[in-house]
């Protein structure tokens, strides 16, 4: 491997950049990239946790209930 494709590269239009060989702009740039990437995927992780979350709250009322419902229809 050599030095270039060892050192943090971004590919654009199909090329690979050096991060380092990049304007200041540019580099700051791709690290709000790849902080932002982060947090999407966090988000995304916590969205599907929070909607087993939720499915599992409303089985858990629906079976709440039916029961109710049972004990009110034995009574």
């Amino acid at each position: 491997m050599s030095e270039e494709q060892a050192k943090p590269s971004i590919n654009v239009g199909g090329e690979n950049y050096v991060i380092e060989n990049l304007p200041p702009q540019i580099q700051e740039l791709c690290v709000i990239y790849q902080e932002s990437a982060g947090r999407v995927l966090n988000a995304r992780r916590e969205l599907a946790i929070n909607e087993m979350a939720a499915q599992n709250i409303a089985s858990q009322i629906e079976h709440g209930i039916e029961e109710m419902n049972k004990e009110e229809e034995a009574a």
